[in-house]
This record gives structure tokens, sequence and C-alpha cells, in this order.
């Protein structure tokens, strides 16, 4: 089978580290439907760019996640994500954020 769940939620890697993983899906044409990084406090403090780069090529190469959820990031890079959530999936992307994390998914139809 192929992977389509990753839940490294409450990991010590930094967004260097995931971009490397994100590059890798995109690379071996790994479409995954759910990416859970929730509580990854390293993520957003270093290399969090590189993350966000890596998720943007993934999502330019045809793979549609369904599922997200990062901790808080700096605003401008939380905002580059939300874009990319919403031109992706457009009036069915939802978006949540709490203190920590912020969850993207797609409605149920």
């Amino acid at each position: 089978g192929r992977l389509k769940k990753l839940d490294v939620s409450e990991n010590n890697l930094t967004g260097k580290s995931f971009a490397s993983v994100i590059n890798k899906l995109t690379e071996c044409e790994i479409n995954l439907s759910r990416l859970n990084l929730a509580s990854c406090k390293l993520m957003p403090l270093l290399g969090a760019g590189d993350f966000v780069n890596s998720l943007e090529e993934y999502f330019k190469s045809g793979n549609k996640l369904r599922f997200l959820v990062l901790p808080v990031l700096e605003e401008t890079l939380l905002n580059k994500v939300k874009d990319l959530w919403k031109n992706s999936w457009e009036c069915l992307g939802e978006i949540e954020e709490d203190s920590e994390n912020v969850t993207f998914r797609v409605k149920q139809i």
C-alpha cells in the first residue's frame, strides 16, 4: 500500500526536517491525504520558511492534502499556507485556529 496519512504531532523535528520529508514525498509522487504536525514546537522556530516553500511545491506538483494541522507560524508564512489552501480547495477549504495549532480541512459535502 501507499502512504496516505502521516502523523508526527508533538515531535521535535524542525521546519527544515519537515521540508526534507515533504520534498521526498513530492519526488516520490506520494499523495498524502492527511498530515498532522500539531504541537511540533521547533517547527515554527527553525526552518519554517523552508517547510512552507516545500509545501507549496508539493501542492504545485498536483498533490492536495485534505487535512493538515500545523503549529501556529509567523503571520506571513501562515498567510502563505492559508492562501495555498484557499486556492487549492476554493469554497471547500476550511481553516480553524487556536492558540497552538491551525487546522486546514476540506468540508464534507
